[in-house]
């Protein structure tokens, strides 16, 4: 028995919303005499600061600097977003790899390193960001509109990683971290940064090293269509994985006024994963060993990327030109198989070579217009080579040998050519008021190339143009209020495997991709309110939001046996989003911050199979944050936090998958040793949290197949625990 992988039940919220009512009207009254400050952005000084900042931008955004997230010792961007509103993970436990913005897949959310494109391992464009450690990271963007400068792609939203920054960054700083796992494993990590200025140079440079380990312990159970055990299976999964990463910004102010910047980050993964899964089929309450499967990989990722930046002031006019290059690569090897009836071996190999190279040219000129005014005006030209090769092998008893089974559409080239135009205007109406509006005309040639089951080579080419409008408002009703509205189009690209014209074959099965198939399109609304406590104490802020999706990509049957990508229907996303963070001290609990944040999201689409309303795949219903830090008198500090996400849903043709996750609650206590010198304890998966998923298999394609059986999976880490010195000098 071979169970899949494809997250979490209904409550949460009304915890932080009873908290938030208490709160309110003591700070609201608190505030009352105080007199209005200008709307800047909250400056984070202190490491014990666990507040957001306020963005004075037009269109809606959120920022969190790294003191934002320090306190709880996030290892990886991954562990630094599951604390942010809006953001799920349907990964493994444990793991936070793949963000999901609004809850929807990870091909809606496009990711960026410092404003730009970066390359990936998915064929959906999606960036897998457990690799990039937390400590090269100096603040997270959440971008829920784009403005014309931003590449369009993210339906559900942008997120932007602002590595650390010469100029920012003065002295060194150091840390050095103890990680046991659930099963007692030790692996250890350590960072070291340095940056500082002399005259007209600035500089930065940091390397870290981190060790990550996850002991899965996973209860496979199978049962027929009447509820009795037919099977079980016990799993062991172990992943173990080392990165290596390293970031270096330098910068010159040159005698024309201008800068020219260089910056360079790379990301090295080493990754072992062993599988053992005894299964035993089960009749009449008595259990039979079947068979024993096995399975290890050996994955080696790496990306690369440096960017040369140009800025020359002309009066108030500012020409800007950025060259940027980034690499992904991936090898990986696998060996699975199963010993069955007590001798018999069954093997299969597995071999994926995937490189992505991506290189971006932008020149960009703003232009002041009036007193406030500002007109921003630019090109990206992009070229990217996806090369992909996944080649499978099955072991032939009969003759001793692997024989190559490797599927029609397992090798393939994509080239991809990008010219967008750009221009994006603000308008300050006047103090208050303000609007940003823009235009992105986005052009791209696609040309994909394979071998067919004759080994004959075939290509295909498309041409695609999308122009998509935004336009934002911002409203200052008071010094500490503000109120934004957003309307923009975004899209989202096909996955580059889907786009490769070739049949796949799969026990009778067939599957070919659709070289015209369109990106699908949203028009987004995003309508917000954000109130900022008095001297930068602390901020409050709700959003609704709706996407209007149009041309989704489904998988339908073009005839019998046979599916094929396509543009099959439109959906709908929607939902609200709450965030909070603040101090207690007008409560009477000085050095007590809170933080929560709550997003309740759905959306409607039509199942391609049944043409009945679902939601989209793998969307959680809601995503729940609450902790807080206290800091006590004179150098400890401690603090808890709990995350909860609701119940998410995957679809397939004869297959329905239901997935939960349990609350993880987190808590740390931390020792200032002197000035510049920190200890800390953190513990995580402190309920020890499992992932339950129940798969529905169906005999036929649905609606018309009956329930054949089904499948239950629970998946378990243990509690781990974090040990950290951290320090400056």
């Amino acid at each position: 028995m071979r169970i899949r992988t494809i997250v979490p039940r209904r409550q949460g919220g009304r915890t932080l919303i009873a908290v938030m009512a208490g709160v309110w009207p003591a700070l609201v009254a608190a505030q009352a005499d105080t007199a209005p400050t200008p709307l800047d952005p909250i400056t984070v000084t202190d490491s014990a600061d666990f507040f957001r900042y306020r963005s004075d931008s037009v269109s809606p955004r959120l920022i969190y600097d790294a003191a934002y997230f320090s306190r709880f010792e996030p290892l990886s961007v991954g562990d630094m977003l599951k604390q942010v509103p809006g953001v799920a993970f349907t990964s493994d436990v444990g793991e936070y790899d793949a963000p999901q913005l609004r809850g929807i897949g990870t091909q809606y959310t496009q990711i960026l390193i410092n404003g730009e494109r970066v390359a990936g391992a998915g064929d959906d464009r999606s960036v897998f960001v457990d690799r990039i450690p937390a400590e090269l990271v100096e603040r997270i963007e959440i971008i829920r509109a784009p403005t014309g400068d931003l590449d369009a792609q993210g339906i559900g939203g942008t997120i932007n990683i602002v590595l650390k920054n010469a100029g920012e960054f003065s002295g060194g700083q150091y840390r050095s971290g103890l990680y046991r796992s659930g099963d007692g494993t030790l692996r250890g990590s350590g960072y070291l940064g340095y940056g500082g200025q002399s005259g007209r140079f600035s500089y930065m440079a940091a390397l870290n090293y981190q060790g990550r380990y996850n002991a899965k312990d996973k209860r496979e159970t199978l049962y027929d269509a009447d509820g009795n055990l037919i099977g079980l299976a016990q799993e062991d999964d172990v992943r173990d994985s080392r990165d290596i990463a390293g970031n270096l910004r330098l910068s010159w102010l040159l005698a024309t006024g201008g800068t020219f910047s260089v910056d360079g980050y790379s990301v090295g993964t080493d990754r072992d994963e062993d599988q053992l899964s005894p299964n035993f089929e089960v009749e009449d309450g008595v259990a039979e060993l079947d068979a024993i499967e096995f399975e290890h990989e050996d994955i080696e990722e790496n990306s690369h990327g440096v960017a040369l930046s140009f800025m020359q002031p002309f009066g108030e006019a500012r020409l800007n030109i950025v060259l940027d290059y980034n690499r992904f690569d991936v090898d990986i090897d696998n060996v699975a198989g199963a010993v069955e009836d007590g001798a018999e071996l069954a093997l299969e190999t597995e071999t994926i070579d995937t490189d992505d190279t991506e290189m971006r040219l932008s020149p960009s000129f703003e232009l002041p217009l009036g007193r406030n005014d500002r007109l921003h005006v630019g090109l990206d030209l992009a070229r990217k080579a996806r090369d992909a090769a996944t080649r499978t092998a099955e072991f032939d008893e009969d003759s001793g040998e692997f024989e190559d089974e490797t599927e029609i559409n397992g090798v393939y080239e994509i080239r991809e050519k990008r010219l967008d135009a750009f221009a994006q205007y603000t308008w300050t109406l006047n103090a208050r008021h303000a609007l940003d509006g823009g235009l992105r005309l986005e052009t791209t040639e696609l040309e994909q190339q394979g071998f067919d089951s004759d080994g004959n080579l075939r290509k295909a080419d498309d041409r695609q143009t999308e122009l998509n409008p935004n336009l934002h408002y911002r409203w200052l009703f008071t010094a500490n209020d503000q109120i934004r509205a957003s309307v923009a189009r975004t899209l989202r690209r096909p996955d580059f495997s889907a786009l490769v014209p070739f049949l796949e074959e799969d026990d009778g099965e067939f599957f070919v991709g659709n070289p015209e198939l369109k990106p699908e399109t949203a028009i987004g609304y995003d309508l917000g309110y954000e109130h900022r406590f008095a001297d930068q104490a602390g901020i409050i802020g709700v959003n609704l939001f709706y996407r209007d999706v149009r041309d989704l990509i489904e998988v339908i049957e073009i005839e019998d046996d046979v599916e094929s990508p396509a543009n099959s229907g439109d959906g709908e996303v929607y939902g609200i989003e709450f965030d909070a963070s603040l101090p207690l001290v007008m409560l009477g609990l000085p050095g007590v911050n809170v933080y929560g944040n709550y997003s309740y999201q759905k959306s409607q689409v039509a199942d391609p199979f049944t043409g009945e309303q679902r939601r989209f795949q793998l969307q959680p219903i809601y995503v729940f944050n609450l902790g807080f830090t206290h800091k006590l008198p004179p150098r400890i500090t401690w603090g808890v936090s709990f995350l909860k996400q609701g119940r998410a849903l995957a679809f397939a043709s004869d297959e329905i998958a239901t997935v939960r996750y349990d609350g993880n609650l987190e808590a740390f206590v931390e020792y200032q040793i002197r000035e510049n010198l920190w200890i800390k304890l953190n513990g995580n998966n402190l309920l020890d949290a499992h992932k339950d998923e129940t798969f529905r298999v169906f005999d036929d394609d649905l609606p018309d197949g009956q329930l054949e059986a089904f499948e239950v999976e629970t998946e378990s880490v243990g509690r781990i625990a974090i040990l950290t010195l951290r320090g400056r000098f």
